[in-house]
């Protein structure tokens, strides 16, 4: 039970490293964590993170999350709609990422 529960800190640590060097990242990654089974649009992202002009950091950073498979975007009579992708174990990371705040 220890190894696998060091496996799992292990892949945390790992996921968030690799996230680390952007904060606005790290922001989404718990916003998306905290709310595994919702969708969002841009505007409901954008509009409850930002902070002080940071509207364009967390576009950025969305792109980002949605190029690296974290999440998923689809569009939905012509407006794109975020959600954590159907990968059950990056999910599973994000919602450890959200809980230890």
């Amino acid at each position: 039970m220890n190894i696998l529960k060091v496996s799992t800190q292990e892949k945390t640590k790992n996921f968030v490293r690799k996230f680390g060097n952007d904060p606005y990242c790290l922001m989404l990654l718990r916003f998306f964590g905290a709310h595994p089974y919702t969708r969002f649009d841009r505007l409901a992202i954008i509009g409850t993170q930002s902070i002080n002009g940071s509207e364009s950091f967390l576009e950025k950073a969305l792109g980002r999350l949605v190029d690296q498979g974290i999440v998923k975007e689809c569009v939905e009579n012509g407006f794109p709609i975020y959600s954590l992708a159907g990968d059950e174990m990056l999910s599973s990371l994000a919602m450890e990422v959200a809980s230890r705040d």
